[in-house]
Order: structure tokens, then C-alpha cells, then sequence
């Protein structure tokens, strides 16, 4: 889609939890790894527990594991609008690059703008489907 698309993996194989706010609150460190899938690009983010833990993940991930191999099927859905995938680690100069994706809304308790899209949506298919059956 065209708005951006923030998802955190457990591991380079396992996917964990997708359509997370686009804010700094959405961001753990307990969560090794984040994709920020946006139109311009796709931004794999390695937290300090991707870089530090026990389990010291390989960076950047190889071409053969479920993460890269989701970037390249979005990549594909995308029709190749997402031209460049950009690997960064967290508290270094390319970081500003994931945290410009990022949306500081005033009201973390309220609605997303992802949301706010759906339920726009979602209302405006039922008035086309109301329309039709006039």
C-alpha cells in the first residue's frame, strides 16, 4: 500500500507481530528486528538485541532466510516500487532514515492513521454496496 507498513520479527525465520503503529513507542528492545515496508523503501532495523544478545544475529541477514525472503515477495507484490532495502542499526547516523517513516501522533491512545484508512474504507464500500442494491 501506500502507506507505510511497520512489522517486528523475533528472528531472521520468525515473523512476530505486523501493523504496528509507525511511532518510537511501538519500538522494543526486547524485539530484535524491525521492517518498515514504505513505498520509497524498505528499512530493516536491528535493535541492540539483535547486535548484542547471546544469539548474535548476522548482519545484514542472509539471502536465504524467511526475512529477506518476505522483503523480496513484498518487493514483488510492490510491482518494484520499493526500489531499495536499506539495512541499519539502531543508535547509528543511518537510524534517521527508519525514524523519518516514524509518526509522533499526539494521541497514542486514539486511532492510527492506518485505521482511520480502513475505517474510511470499510465505510465507503458499504455505501457503494448500498448503492448498487438501489
Amino acid at each position: 500500500g501506500l502507506y507505510p507498513n511497520l512489522s517486528s520479527w523475533k528472528s531472521l525465520e520468525v515473523g512476530n507481530e505486523n501493523g504496528l503503529l509507525l511511532s518510537k513507542a511501538s519500538l522494543s528492545e526486547d524485539v530484535p528486528i524491525y521492517v518498515l515496508d514504505a513505498v520509497s523503501a524498505v528499512l530493516v532495523l536491528y535493535t541492540n538485541n539483535a547486535l548484542n544478545s547471546d544469539s548474535k544475529l548476522p548482519y545484514p541477514p542472509p539471502h536465504t532466510c524467511a526475512l529477506r525472503k518476505r522483503i523480496k515477495a513484498s518487493r514483488a507484490e510492490l510491482a518494484q516500487l520499493s526500489p531499495r532495502v536499506l539495512f541499519i542499526r539502531i543508535g547509528t547516523p543511518e537510524f534517521v532514515h527508519f525514524e523519518s517513516h516514524l509518526v509522533e501522533e499526539a494521541n497514542l491512545a486514539g486511532p492510527s492513521f492506518k485505521s482511520f484508512i480502513e475505517s474510511v474504507a470499510k465505510d465507503v464500500q458499504k455505501v457503494i454496496q448500498e448503492e448498487i442494491a438501489r
